[in-house]
């Protein structure tokens, strides 16, 4: 008589021997994440200040590229061909190609008086002409952010004519209407006709720059990647395999479970620990005596380390506004350096201070990866915890000797 368990272990080892015996697309796959870039090489593949200082670069007609002002006139070609520019920009493609944009100057980051800042503007005087872009990779547009632009750029250049892209990987559209939406597979496009069509007038160091932001922004920024298709393509293939594979994977709660105390073990008796699914916070027991929590568990100060999903273990100094108000917050901010043990403290952010990250490929089954994991975290907490501790233990102080109440 068959065995129905029997049968579903064969039909399984099946399955897994087919996923790794007949699958070319995963060696396309392993070969395409194995590919050296530069981008990622810096980490700096999924940040959008460096996506915009590389397009500033591209379109300023007076660097090292060598292109000139082609790129900047291909771009501006591409932008308002599209449908969404007919009834918006005030040129059309065909008059950009007479214009000689050799003369445009490029800025980032250019303030305005509402202390907003423009990521990529093009400034042509002769021409009467400015170009603003905002570029977004994968966070959202703030309150009214291109209505600012869009009402300075009037403000400033009354006599221009004024063109608004807003860039993003899926071509969303802006809350300001004058902006046209443009995607990155357009931008792509426009760079890789330039690359075959100009490929002896483009420097080698040039070139190469360019074929490592194409090459970063398909993998790692556009909805629709090469990898993004062959991963559903190998899903779809071995379905049974991966599911398994996946489900025999540790839960983040089984990873975490026990991490953070090896951290506080190296760290001291006086460290305390809270565990939860995603993350763990250790803080000094001082900290929370000085300062009750208001809302939840977490303390005012704490130190918070995740990232197991993504493999990029992150380490963070967390200070909660929510839990003793902005201005408790703001005061204990004022009396931190700018920075100290090599450790910058941002004093902009509302929730995270400092941040350390360690980019590694965990095992957390491996006794000694998390050892020397929690070393590295432990070390990394304390330099910056003796200054915590030092500035905390004054602001209670004063407090005590205020007015302020922080007790629940």
């Amino acid at each position: 008589m068959a065995n129905p368990v029997n049968d579903q272990v064969d039909d399984l080892m099946r399955s897994l021997e087919d996923f790794i015996t007949h699958c070319p697309e995963l060696d396309k796959l392993e070969d395409r994440l194995a590919r050296f870039n530069l981008f990622e090489a810096l980490r700096i593949h999924q940040k959008e200040m460096a996506a915009s200082d590389f397009l500033r670069w591209l379109l300023d007609p007076s660097e090292t590229h060598g292109l000139g002002a082609l790129f900047a006139d291909r771009f501006l070609k591409m932008a308002l061909a599209g449908e969404a520019a007919r009834n918006m920009a005030p040129l059309q493609p065909v008059e950009i190609d007479v214009l000689d944009l050799s003369g445009a100057e490029v800025r980032r980051e250019e303030s305005h008086e509402t202390r907003r800042r423009t990521d990529i503007s093009l400034v042509d005087s002769q021409n009467k002409l400015v170009l603003i872009i905002e570029n977004k990779l994968f966070s959202p547009e703030t309150q009214d952010q291109t209505k600012a632009y869009f009402d300075e750029a009037v403000r400033r250049f009354p006599d221009f004519r004024r063109i608004f892209i807003f860039l993003t990987p899926g071509g969303q559209a802006a809350s300001a209407p004058e902006f046209i939406p443009v995607r990155y597979s357009d931008l792509l496009r426009t760079l890789k006709d330039l690359l075959e069509s100009r490929q002896n007038d483009i420097a080698p160091p040039a070139r190469f720059l360019i074929e490592q932001f194409v090459d970063n922004v398909e993998v790692n920024i556009l909805e629709e990647s090469e990898i993004s298709k062959l991963c559903r393509m190998i899903y779809k293939k071995h379905r049974k395999a991966i599911d398994r594979i996946v489900s025999s994977l540790p839960e983040a709660a089984e990873a975490y479970r026990g991490f953070g105390m090896r951290v506080a073990k190296r760290l001291g008796a006086q460290w305390k620990v809270l565990e939860a699914n995603s993350y763990c916070q250790i803080y000094r027991e001082e900290w929370l005596k000085w300062f009750p929590a208001k809302v939840g568990p977490d303390p005012f100060f704490h130190y918070e380390f995740f990232g197991y999903k993504e493999h990029i273990f992150k380490v963070q100094l967390h200070i909660e506004s929510y839990q003793l108000g902005e201005e408790i917050r703001r005061r204990f901010l004022n009396m931190l350096p700018s920075s100290h043990n090599e450790v910058s403290f941002d004093k902009k952010t509302k929730q995270v201070v400092a941040t350390g990250t360690k980019r590694a490929k965990l095992d957390w089954d491996e006794e000694k990866e998390l050892d020397e994991l929690s070393k590295e975290v432990a070390n990394w907490i304390g330099k910056t915890a003796d200054l915590i501790h030092q500035k905390a233990e004054e602001l209670h102080k004063a407090i005590q000797g205020s007015s302020t109440n922080i007790q629940p």
